[in-house]
């Protein structure tokens, strides 16, 4: 990313430094996956309970435990928390589902059940800060999944703010801005490509 480029020029500026954006495997995640009666099954969960997806390691800077500010304010979507043990234990997300039981922790799944979730879910929650690159974020858009993320890292290089999802600054006021761009996308699915 451009992003991860001016970061190593800094300490390498008379290197040339060339940024070639990865790809995703489109025969992979593809909208042409969505299934919610899949869903449903795999969630345990009505086919019209709308569903916000995280998927990241569980680390402090990717910021995971948003997920149950979230699911506490928005209690009729069901929130899923992909991502192995990091900073985050498994103790931390028995705890954020005490609190709300619209949270389900996979620690890892398939890659290709990671496209059929990001294929049949309404949206991709990405409070991460300083992202490098967010191959996350691509493949969930390739999977016709719109993007709520905060604006920060190379994020802004992928995610097109009111066009593939919504970008939030970091700050006051943000968990706020996130709970409402989800909550506006699981009832409008204008964004979602098929």
């Amino acid at each position: 990313s451009e992003y991860i480029r001016g970061s190593l020029l800094q300490s390498f500026p008379e290197k040339r430094i060339v940024v070639t954006l990865e790809g995703v495997d489109a025969e992979v995640f593809t909208p042409k996956k969505r299934d919610r009666v899949w869903l449903s099954a795999f969630l345990n969960c009505s086919t019209e309970k709308p569903v916000a997806v995280f998927v990241g390691h569980l680390l402090k800077r990717k910021r995971p435990d948003f997920i149950v500010s979230l699911a506490e304010r928005l209690p009729n979507v069901e929130f899923v928390l992909v991502g192995r043990e990091g900073h985050f234990t498994r103790s931390d997300v028995s705890e954020w589902q005490s609190r709300a039981a619209n949270v389900h922790w996979f620690q890892s799944l398939e890659r290709d059940v990671v496209a059929r979730l990001f294929a049949s879910a309404d949206v991709l929650f990405f409070p991460t800060l300083d992202e490098p690159f967010g191959f996350t974020t691509i493949e969930a858009m390739a999977s016709g999944l719109p993007v709520v993320a905060t604006k920060s890292g190379a994020t802004p290089e992928i995610v097109r703010d009111g066009i593939d999802g919504f970008l939030i600054p970091e700050g006051a006021g943000e968990l706020k801005e996130f709970e409402k761009k989800i909550a506006m996308l699981v009832e409008n699915s204008k964004m979602r490509r098929n």
